[in-house]
């Protein structure tokens, strides 16, 4: 009989150290009060939402469809792409915003793109500390192009000619009201004198190609987003310090180098984003998606594929933490030109 009871409390004994064993094993998996997993999990398990906030075409749009299949690949699973354009980019972040924050929805956007939706508009439904960035994928320099057969070699004489011509005889396509495009032509204006019928077109496709049908005279674009149609367009000024982007720009001169007057530099960073929540309820996940996009920018097919484009100097990777304290320094920036947007 004690033989009996020595056993089985030996067998209780080990019973009870395999239970804790297994405890302490699965601790990094252990789910909260809330029932989100604390710890790592087998995400993605689904389909991932990619959300754009601009029409098919246009400079979201292209740099998301280059980066899928390499984000794919690095995620191990498909990347839906949906395209939800509209107000100046805020119909799309608010998808985001409205999404569940479980790690399965994603979405492109541009700052300061980002910044002008709500800065401007009023109450869109969403503020700037509801998205936390995965991290910045370009870096795109403001130029001024013009078709091929412009009769102004360059932008000092098209200031020159538009000076002698009564108020918005020249016409301007910008992507959105509140876009940095729109604010780079404000800026101009203010600095020359001069005054430009400046038309949002919704979109960055729709605003190149009412240049290309001789809709406007000119267009204020990204370098490497308005690209695709360096054959029938040339660049005529780069709105920055110097010209390091020659091949793409024409070698035009700076802006301010032509004019002799001084106007801040201008320019668009696209960068992935996710809800804020993901990284405060589901960290793995969230390092998972920084990893992976971190993985895709640097993927030597992705590189080359932009190579062949033309578009590789384009691509500036930016950890999330350094590309979110970019976004709020600039928030406090903007804030200070705001009034360019009122209607």
């Amino acid at each position: 009989m004690k033989k009996i009871k020595s056993s089985f409390f030996k067998l209780l004994s080990v019973a009870l150290i395999g239970v804790l064993l297994a405890g302490c094993q699965s601790g990094g998996n252990a789910v909260k009060g809330d029932g989100k997993s604390s710890g790592s999990d087998d995400f993605p398990k689904k389909n991932i939402k990619f959300i754009v906030p601009s029409s098919a075409g246009g400079g979201f749009d292209t740099s998301s469809r280059q980066l899928q299949p390499f984000l794919q690949e690095a995620l191990g699973t498909n990347l839906v792409v949906e395209n939800h354009d509209g107000g100046g980019t805020a119909i799309g972040t608010r998808m985001l915003k409205n999404s569940q924050a479980d790690g399965y929805s994603i979405m492109m956007q541009g700052t300061p793109h980002l910044h002008f939706s709500y800065l401007t508009a009023g109450d869109v439904g969403y503020k700037l500390n509801d998205f936390v960035p995965i991290g910045a994928l370009t870096y795109d320099p403001g130029v001024i192009r013009v078709r091929r057969d412009a009769k102004w070699k360059d932008l000092k004489e098209l200031i020159e000619y538009a000076k002698t011509q009564p108020p918005g005889t020249i016409s301007a396509s910008v992507s959105f009201r509140t876009s940095n495009n729109f604010l780079a032509l404000k800026q101009l204006e203010k600095a020359t004198g001069v005054e430009f019928n400046i038309i949002p077109y919704g979109g960055g496709n729709e605003s190149r190609l009412a240049l290309l049908s001789g809709e406007v005279d000119l267009t204020h674009a990204g370098a490497f987003n308005s690209i695709n149609m360096a054959d029938e367009t040339r660049v005529i000024g780069i709105q920055q310090p110097s010209n390091d982007w020659p091949n793409v720009t024409d070698n035009a001169k700076t802006i301010n180098e032509q004019l002799g007057i001084e106007i801040p530099d201008n320019s668009s960073t696209y960068g992935l984003f996710t809800l804020r929540k993901v990284k405060e309820d589901y960290p793995d996940r969230y390092q998972k998606l920084v990893e992976a996009f971190k993985q895709a920018v640097e993927n030597p097919d992705y590189i080359a594929k932009l190579k062949e484009t033309g578009e590789y100097e384009k691509v500036r990777y930016i950890g999330p933490e350094e590309y979110e304290e970019m976004v709020n320094s600039l928030e406090k920036e903007l804030k200070e030109v705001e009034h360019f947007f009122k209607q």
